[in-house]
């Protein structure tokens, strides 16, 4: 796999999407996110002897359209909400309407007096981002 382009060595071909990648963004020295036409965005994290390996989270999926941008916040490390976000992949059990949502129940578990105090990303007029 070594392949040269001028004068660049290819040391690593990555076939996750299964269309145009349209956006990458390097994260520090050790992640890698890309968006694509596929409507996916992808997640890879460098292993010394492996090269980039894709998260266990990634795709994120749900896009309505291809994507075009991707960035990350360096307030956020994916590594520490994975399981938030792999949650996501499942999506909501049905509940026929009835479905009360996992915050309200950590929120009357705990005895707290607001639903905020239990959700990852509140929103609020002061926080609109998480």
């Amino acid at each position: 796999m070594a392949n040269l382009v001028g004068n660049v060595k290819i040391l690593q071909e990555i076939k996750a999407h299964t269309s145009d990648v349209t956006s990458i963004e390097l994260y520090g020295s050790s992640l890698l996110i890309t968006g694509s036409s596929d409507k996916t965005v992808r997640v890879f994290r460098w292993v010394v002897g492996s090269g980039f390996v894709e998260e266990s989270f990634s795709p994120l999926t749900g896009h309505k359209y291809g994507v075009t941008s991707v960035k990350m916040s360096p307030q956020v490390y994916i590594s520490k909400i994975a399981a938030y976000i792999e949650a996501f992949r499942f999506g909501c059990p049905p509940h026929a309407g009835g479905g009360i949502g996992m915050e309200r129940v950590v929120m009357l578990y705990l005895g707290l007096d607001n639903i905020r105090k239990t959700s990852m990303f509140p929103r609020d007029p002061k926080r609109v981002t998480p």
